[in-house]
């Protein structure tokens, strides 16, 4: 990320009128922005929830400065080359980090229902319509993961310098991920449809 710092100031060398100490502001941002994404990634691995939620704070501040160098530079009349560049790069952040806070917000909505699902097995019928309501939440994720990948897919093809953010590299794990919970979606379809079943036999529904 450092290197699109040399990137972008090559191109103030073209006679634009940007602050430069607040070009430097914005580059770093995004720079912290990208060293947040990995961070959220690592943690969302291993299910340190306090961590990931920490660290979208930090990556939220981050991202809420960058859009408002954005809109002060636009309202001053920049350089569109620099702004521009700076809202493709920085749409592929905002993209990437909706989506990593999407997955980790499914690792925990799959980790709270594993209580429900083992006192489902105890019999405990009163954690039926708690159960089959996190279910729907778990297939609402899903499809919000699957759509989301799709639009950080669309903000990396704006991106202009796809190299330095390792668009592919963010891209390819996402994508495995989703057909990991592709293989899991089906799964939780007929588990719900199975506790919906139950409900109904139990004269609940």
């Amino acid at each position: 990320m450092k290197k699109l710092f040399f990137v972008l100031a090559l191109v103030l060398l073209v006679g634009c009128t940007l602050q430069e100490n607040e070009l430097d502001q914005v580059l770093l941002e995004m720079e912290n922005m990208a060293g947040e994404l990995s961070q959220l990634e690592g943690l969302a691995s291993v299910q340190n929830f306090d961590g990931f939620k920490h660290r979208v704070i930090s990556a939220n501040a981050s991202l809420e400065k960058i859009n408002a160098w954005v809109s002060k530079a636009e309202e001053r009349g920049e350089d569109p080359e620099v702004i521009s560049r700076v809202r493709s790069d920085s749409g592929f952040l905002e993209a990437e980090f909706s989506t990593l806070v999407l997955m980790a917000d499914l690792l925990k909505k799959l980790e709270d229902s594993r209580p429900l699902m083992e006192a489902l097995k105890r019999k405990e019928v009163d954690k039926l319509d708690p159960a089959i309501a996190a279910v729907d939440e778990i297939l609402g994720l899903i499809d919000k993961i699957k759509e989301n990948i799709d639009k950080t897919d669309a903000a990396a093809a704006k991106a202009v310098d796809k190299d330095i953010l390792d668009t592919k590299g963010a891209l390819d794990k996402m994508y495995a991920f989703e057909n990991e919970i592709d293989l899991r979606r089906n799964e939780f379809v007929s588990v719900k449809e199975q506790l919906e079943q139950v409900k109904e036999n139990m004269g609940m529904m």
